[in-house]
């Protein structure tokens, strides 16, 4: 998924207030209702989809009924703006009911979806990442929003909505929610003149940080470390920003092994390790690379520029100490890594039509 490297103010604003424009067009589009009466002119694996969601026609009907509003790990640090979003909500319709409940997000969370899917059990409103959105949209439990909600996507940035749809498809399942985006790098300017870098002159590509970390291993005599070894926290970002062929041009088949650019990738995350530049304990665990960095373990942290937001609130001396710089290597623009948010075709909230003019 690709953003452009060059974005205008007024776009970085419509990027923090994304939350705010998604959820609650996604919650009236639910509970203007997917489900309910009538014969399923469709399916997805064993789950009746309503004939208004498999029709490929607007849904309409006046918003009422209860949602089950299901998001990923985010009750504990943002109960107070969703409880205050969902009242709101709930007072512009008050025929409406949300139930919030949220996931832990743990390393299950995509089995764990397909199966409520496969079992009709899947939430009316979905916050979701990219490979559990493709599972779902595989096999039809996701509903048409271009065609639920036609003009759903004018409020937000043309080419991060047009990321989101399918290869050989227009239309989209999903909406943007909240991301970051891979491209930017942060990095403690203390540690990376202790290890005898110039953090005025931070790396521009994958390869340059990679000779960096082998230099920040070697001076530091494996007391410093450069990044989490856990290779899930680069790949597949840094194979993206090397424009490398991870699958063809058809998406049907991977590539990446035949790529001189991913095998000298993977030789130079050997060396990087080799060198002591990796902290060992990280490499098949699941560390939590953001705590790493603010305690000042780590010379780069989190690609995600909410990132900047948790290091102040923890260390703030770490914070005044973190430099920031594109790190875009041969693709050339950033891409987004973020959270979607969907309606499930096979959602089972009821159908009312209006004889007034819709407001979904």
């Amino acid at each position: 998924m690709t953003l452009s490297q060059q974005q205008p103010k007024r776009r970085r604003r419509a990027l923090r207030s994304s939350a705010l424009l998604a959820l609650p067009l996604i919650l009236a589009l639910s509970a203007c209702g997917v489900g309910g009466g009538g014969g399923s002119t469709n399916r997805a694996g064993a789950c009746d989809i309503s004939a208004e969601a498999a029709s490929g026609k607007a849904l309409s009907g006046e918003p009422s009924g209860k949602i089950v509003f299901q998001t990923t790990n985010l009750k504990q640090d943002f109960s107070g703006y969703f409880t205050k979003l969902i009242g709101d909500f709930e007072k512009k319709y008050p025929k409406v009911d949300v139930a919030w409940q949220d996931d832990p997000g743990d390393a299950t969370f995509t089995q764990r979806l397909v199966t409520d899917a496969q079992g009709c059990k899947l939430p009316d409103v979905l916050n979701l990442n990219q490979t559990t959105v493709f599972a779902l949209h595989k096999e039809g439990f996701l509903l048409n929003l271009t065609k639920a909600k036609p003009g759903i996507e004018k409020p937000f940035i043309p080419s991060v909505w047009d990321s989101l749809s399918f290869l050989g498809e227009k239309d989209s399942y999903v909406m943007p929610w909240y991301w970051g985006l891979t491209g930017l790098q942060t990095y403690n300017t203390e540690l990376m003149k202790q290890a005898g870098l110039d953090p005025n002159a931070p790396p521009t590509t994958v390869a340059d940080q990679f000779a960096a970390a082998k230099k920040i291993g070697a001076n530091s005599g494996g007391q410093l470390s450069a990044f989490a070894a856990n290779p899930r926290w680069r790949v597949p970002n840094d194979w993206q920003l090397m424009d490398a062929a991870v699958m063809d041009k058809k998406q049907t088949r991977f590539t990446f092994a035949d790529d001189p650019r991913i095998v000298e990738w993977l030789t130079q995350y050997r060396d990087v390790y080799a060198a002591d530049g990796l902290p060992k304990d990280t490499l098949s665990s699941d560390t939590d690379m953001p705590k790493l960095y603010s305690a000042g373990n780590l010379v780069w942290g989190s690609t995600n520029a909410s990132f900047l937001r948790y290091v102040k609130q923890t260390n703030e001396s770490v914070y005044e100490k973190t430099g920031v710089a594109p790190l875009l290597d041969k693709g050339g623009r950033a891409f987004m890594d973020g959270q979607l948010v969907a309606v499930p075709s096979t959602s089972k909230n009821r159908w009312r039509p209006s004889r007034s003019r819709s407001s979904c």
